[in-house]
């Protein structure tokens, strides 16, 4: 099955909640565990279940996601708490721009990521681990 069959199924459950599919996106994935979402009002980022299955200890999910009504990803969540294996198929940049846009628009400003100054000099700007960018 390839990933337009999967767009077309038809889902087991629909969902305007956030938390398995921010997992997927960078800038918020650090953020999602613990981020409370219910605040948060979602009418454009919609995931549709098509496989869930659990232990009542782990559970698994395949998802598509939808951006305004169309679909730009696939997701598989699983584990613990959604976050021990995370994939996702990306199919539309178009679409995945804007939802990170907009989910920048309706995330608290302090739930988004701390931005840094250009002009910002300091030594641990270079130093990492046990190393320095230029020492030889």
């Amino acid at each position: 099955m390839n990933i337009a069959e999967l767009y077309q199924l038809t889902p087991q459950s629909t969902s305007f909640k956030l938390e398995d599919f921010v997992t997927h996106i960078d800038e918020f994935a650090d953020s999602s565990s613990y981020v409370d979402h219910t605040g948060i009002i979602n009418d454009k980022i919609e995931t549709k279940v098509i496989w869930r299955q659990n232990d009542h200890i782990r559970y698994w999910q395949l998802a598509t996601v939808w951006f305004d009504g169309k679909p730009f990803a696939v997701i598989q969540n699983g584990g613990f708490n959604r976050v021990e294996h995370k994939k996702v198929f990306w199919t539309d940049l178009s679409l995945y721009t804007q939802a990170v846009l907009y989910l920048r628009s309706i995330f608290p400003i302090e739930q988004l990521p701390e931005l840094t100054n250009v002009n910002f000099d300091a030594p641990e700007l270079l130093k990492f681990h046990k190393f320095s960018f230029g020492e030889k």
